[in-house]
């Protein structure tokens, strides 16, 4: 399976203390959230948009929104350092 990327970068807390890590695709977002397996109704939502995302029947971008609102709910997401759509990281 190819990597689902969506347009823009979600910045997260990393696992380690002071590691932020710039969320790009479906898959790396899937591993985030269940490495926070908190819970929660974003949590939830999020990882059910991604299975979607991977099945083809939303957008990656719509999985995006949906685990940006997951980390929010989980003090994960660092807004910040959030990265526009426009902007493209080598």
């Amino acid at each position: 399976m190819s990597i689902m990327w969506w347009n823009g970068r979600v910045p997260v807390r990393g696992d380690r203390v002071g590691i932020i890590e710039m969320v790009g695709d479906v898959q790396k977002a899937s591993q985030k959230l269940l490495g926070w397996n908190l819970g929660g109704p974003r949590w939830a939502q999020a990882v059910q948009a991604c299975m979607e995302a991977l099945e083809g029947r939303i957008t990656p971008d719509e999985a995006r929104d949906a685990f940006r609102e997951a980390a929010a709910e989980q003090g994960m997401y660092l807004p910040n350092l959030a990265v526009s759509p426009q902007v493209t990281l080598q």
